[in-house]
């Protein structure tokens, strides 16, 4: 929503996702303060990107690793608002915030116990070859149902 690193206020609103998803800490994310280091935070939101993308492009695992039209992250930013506490879940709330002509951008906010910890944007592109290509009708199809509902 905004050029700077923290996140716009309806950002941090979960009713503008149209995903939502738990992840659970791994002991082995833990620093020497007894909370989930930073880069930890980059693979949750990894694992609630995967879980989206089953999701939009209606395949198992499987099924995303052989499919064709590849897409590839090109750009991520990762806003760190709070600290995340194992053993406890996460929620991640994921929405397409822009579709362009061969790339798009996805949003999430993380939350733990009902607060915002962390937001992610991420672009990624379709590319084939080493170069971009247009994204098919169809995913742009699919992604055009998961946009997030900003207010006006």
């Amino acid at each position: 929503m905004n050029s700077v690193s923290r996140p716009a206020p309806c950002e941090l609103e979960t009713d503008h996702y149209p995903f939502v998803t738990d992840v659970l800490p791994r002991f082995s994310d833990l620093d020497i303060n007894a909370h989930v280091n930073n880069v930890s935070i980059a693979n949750l939101f990894e694992e609630g990107r995967l879980k989206f993308a089953l999701h939009y492009r209606k395949v198992t695992f499987n099924g995303l690793v052989e499919c064709e039209e590849k897409v590839l992250i090109v750009s991520s930013l990762i806003s760190y608002i709070g600290e995340v506490f194992y053993p406890d879940p996460v929620k991640e709330y994921l929405g397409i915030a822009d579709i362009g002509s061969s790339s798009f951008t996805q949003t999430c906010l993380m939350t733990q116990y009902g607060r915002p910890v962390a937001h992610s944007r991420v672009t990624l592109v379709r590319a084939e070859g080493g170069q971009s290509k247009p994204l098919s009708d169809a995913l742009r199809q699919s992604l055009s149902k998961l946009k997030v509902t900003w207010p006006v």
